[in-house]
């Protein structure tokens, strides 16, 4: 059965963000390369000696309502022959605490490819279920968390038809918008499109992530990317709860730059709100005077449209309220005027 897995491509042996219902992305751990580990050991020498090329999937779901597990985790480590994937097989619990960070409590014979086996451990944060399982010179891993067998096993049944090359290769997902048409996102959602390229001189920005954030109020945050010259520039907009907005307004780290008698503020008005733009000084505590003599280095905006208000690069910790040496495009009373302006509302 296995047989014809033998110098597969890792990136043909897994399941992508496409193999999923709608509402799944790929997540930051994933990644494909020469299985590598840095800590002594046997699954050291087994790397070392072996060079299994792998891929290693992370499958998050971003909408609450969608169908399937939370985490899912798909990985494949192609081995040069049988004997060596039989090799990595036997030390399939380090296996499974490198990949998904499994410690295995249990584990009982399944059915799936050449030789398999159903685990159950601890995960990460919650208590998972993997089957790992070899199909000539590839061992697979499936796993779930929080654990769902169900979904364990079917997964890992689909992920078996990519390695034996009877599934189509998944499809493309965009996912970039992903988090933006989740349907438990009930607020309004004020963005600068896929790309804003406003007139004059400052650069074009494209939208890079939409993450929904686990906050009370502060429910989505946008990221904005583009270059000036060979200088990467960025732009976040965070999308808040009117009364949250409110709320956070009042604490130390939502004061500031704006809260001070060193910042000047600009109004705007905008055809359905209007926007505060302050240019001021990027200080763990809102500055007091003496003001310094040197120009301000960070500017802001508040925007507050109907039904949400869009803070415009604030800042996210104390000490990393400073500006960057180079003071961004963007980061001016025009720059903040042109952002503010160019705000609409995404259709849903």
């Amino acid at each position: 059965m296995g047989h014809g897995a033998r110098h597969l491509d890792p990136h043909a042996a897994v399941l992508r963000a496409g193999d999923m219902p709608r509402g799944y992305r790929e997540g930051d751990d994933t990644g494909c390369g020469v299985a590598s580990s840095e800590e002594p050991g046997e699954l050291a020498s087994l790397f070392a000696e072996e060079r299994p090329q792998a891929c290693v999937v992370e499958l998050q779901r971003l909408w609450a309502s969608a169908a399937g597990p939370p985490s899912v985790t798909s990985a494949a480590y192609v081995f040069h022959d049988e004997s060596g994937a039989k090799r990595g097989f036997r030390a399939r619990r380090l296996l499974l605490e490198y990949t998904v960070s499994l410690s295995p409590s249990s584990e009982q014979p399944a059915v799936l490819g050449d030789e398999a086996r159903l685990v159950r451990g601890r995960g990460l944060n919650h208590p998972a279920a993997a089957l790992i399982w070899r199909s000539g010179s590839v061992v697979a891993v499936l796993a779930t968390e929080p654990t769902s067998v169900h979904a364990t096993i079917a997964l890992a049944q689909r992920q078996q038809r990519r390695i034996e090359g009877k599934a189509r290769p998944p499809r493309h997902v965009d996912t970039v918008e992903l988090a933006l048409d989740g349907p438990d996102l009930k607020m309004p959602v004020y963005w600068l499109g896929r790309s804003f390229d406003p007139p004059g001189p400052l650069p074009a920005l494209g939208l890079a992530d939409a993450t929904l954030l686990g906050n009370p109020g502060d429910k989505m945050k946008l990221d904005y990317a583009g270059l000036t010259g060979s200088r990467s520039v960025g732009v976040t907009l965070d999308l808040w709860q009117p009364e949250a907005w409110r709320r956070f307004r009042r604490t130390l780290l939502g004061r500031l730059v704006w809260d001070s008698a060193c910042a000047s503020k600009t109004s705007v008005r905008l055809r359905h709100g209007h926007a505060e733009i302050f240019e001021g000084y990027g200080t763990p505590r809102p500055l007091r005077p003496p003001c310094p003599e040197r120009p301000p280095d960070r500017t802001l905006a508040h925007v507050y449209l109907p039904g949400v208000v869009v803070a415009v690069d604030m800042p996210y910790c104390y000490m990393c309220a400073a500006g960057p040496p180079r003071r961004p495009p963007y980061e001016t009373v025009a720059g903040m005027t042109a952002i503010a302006r160019g705000l609409t509302l995404r259709p849903r």
